[in-house]
């Protein structure tokens, strides 16, 4: 089947002749995604389930560039290859990186279009177990922040959202009513130093996190009177108290 739709691409004899059962079996229960909100809605964790005709088309795009049968052969311009063509993709995430089953073996692999192989599991069935357990997990242990505010905290509102193939990271918005006394005894709980790091206006460093859609987060963009435990680039917790109000985000990995 895959070798018959790639052979105008002079891929029907490295193609597999076949989709593995336990593929098929996949796609007699669910026959793929069209395009979801990236990392927040795949079917497996981050990672959308591609169309059937998706497939070939993703297999055709990236075993055009395979320059051996598997990932330690001989290195083309000094790189080592970087495709498999016993690989058949079933999922993608950021255009470029897919979950893939060995048409032979069955295993499950990490791949990179680019370059790198990450994790393998041995079936489709163990990586969805996998899944599931992470949703278990962060269902379970989601981190909250609410227990740093005092009793006398009102107006309270807070928002997480997770993602990765296991949920793997945290974002995190909270807003709470509180004296601006509570202000600085959170600051001192949470090790917040004055945020002095300049940014460009553009960068809008408290704007709200990509999928949220409440009303309330209405704190100014700039970046005076900021707190910061952490940076930008990593995990962070930062805070800032406008108009009697505490506005904290957080951003963290959950493993």
């Amino acid at each position: 089947m895959i070798a018959e739709k790639v052979e105008g691409y002079g891929l029907a004899a490295q193609a597999p002749q076949s989709i593995p059962a336990e593929l098929r079996a996949l796609y007699r229960v669910h026959g793929g995604q069209e395009d979801v909100n990236m990392a927040l809605s795949g079917f497996f964790g981050w990672d959308r389930l591609l169309l059937l005709d998706e497939i070939v088309k993703y297999y055709t795009m990236v075993s055009s560039t395979c320059v051996d049968s598997d990932l330690t052969g001989p290195r083309v311009d000094g790189e080592p290859p970087y495709w498999n063509y016993r690989l058949l993709p079933f999922t993608i995430w950021n255009y470029s990186d897919y979950l893939c089953i060995h048409s032979e073996t069955g295993e499950v692999w990490r791949q990179c279009a680019y370059g790198g192989s990450g994790e393998r599991w041995p079936s489709i069935e163990a990586a969805l177990r996998e899944v599931m357990e992470g949703v278990r997990i962060e269902a379970r242990e989601r981190p909250s922040w609410r227990s740093y505010l005092p009793s006398s905290a009102c107006d309270v509102q807070e928002w997480s959202e997770v993602s990765g193939y296991l949920p793997t990271c945290l974002w995190y918005m909270l807003k709470a009513r509180i004296s601006a006394d509570a202000f600085e005894i959170l600051k001192a709980a949470l090790s917040l130093a004055p945020d002095l790091k300049e940014r460009y206006s553009a960068e809008q460093p408290w704007r709200e996190h990509v999928g949220f859609e409440g009303d309330w987060w209405d704190v100014s963009q700039g970046n005076q009177g900021a707190w910061i435990a952490g940076s930008d680039d990593s995990a962070y917790r930062k805070a800032k108290y406008e108009n009697g109000y505490l506005y904290f985000k957080a951003w963290q990995h959950l493993t």
